[in-house]
């Protein structure tokens, strides 16, 4: 989907500031990628959303992240405790959209590999 085409179906006034500065940024590429002791750059392959919790699954798995303990094996977590989870999920959600390679870094010894920071490449 291209930024054009996400900022027609959403009018949310973060996600479309969002969109537009990806733009500015030549961020939209496809990537693939993999993980080293402490983060992942990779796309993401699955967004799983509950009442607590944001479960993000990356393209190419978490093979080589070894500070954390990933949840179900497989799974990066955005808990809704985190104090800047609505802007790291506007950028979870504009990375899933536009199929845009991301870099999540996890917290050290984290049960469920929580996310300490998104950057997009």
């Amino acid at each position: 989907m291209s930024i054009r085409s996400f900022l027609g179906r959403h009018n949310n006034p973060m996600l479309r500031r969002l969109a537009a500065l990806v733009t500015s940024l030549g961020i939209g590429s496809s990537a693939f990628g993999a993980c080293n002791a402490n983060y992942c750059q990779a796309t993401i392959s699955l967004l799983y959303v509950d009442a607590g919790a944001v479960y993000i699954q990356m393209t190419g798995g978490l093979s080589g992240l070894t500070n954390c303990t990933p949840d179900s094996g497989v799974y990066l977590t955005l808990p809704k405790t985190n104090a800047n989870y609505s802007s790291l999920f506007a950028l979870l959600l504009l990375s899933k959209a536009q199929g845009s390679s991301i870099m999540i870094r996890t917290n050290d010894g984290s049960s469920g590999c929580t996310v300490a920071y998104i950057t997009t490449s």
